[in-house]
């Protein structure tokens, strides 16, 4: 992976985002102008960054103290 890209993705998600999931993927896709969009400006073509992650094995924290709350279960939310 280049590593400017890992670069991007630390200042882009939260801290310590990167501990709990992995960089595995980056595409950029040329966005085209659109009939709405200004036309008269001539400015650089706009890309569109796509970040793929995959979730590490780890937990934030102390995983000992997580326990989902009861109406959450009973509700089908976990």
């Amino acid at each position: 992976m280049n590593p400017q890209y890992e670069i991007l993705t630390k200042c882009l998600l939260p801290t310590h985002m990167l501990e709990w999931f992995e960089l595995t993927n980056v595409e950029l896709k040329h966005k085209e102008k659109t009939a709405t969009q200004d036309t008269e400006s001539d400015e650089s073509p706009v890309n569109i960054i796509h970040l793929y992650l995959d979730e590490n094995e780890l937990t934030p924290g102390n995983p000992s103290g997580i326990q989902p709350r009861m109406g959450d279960v009973t509700q089908g939310r976990v």
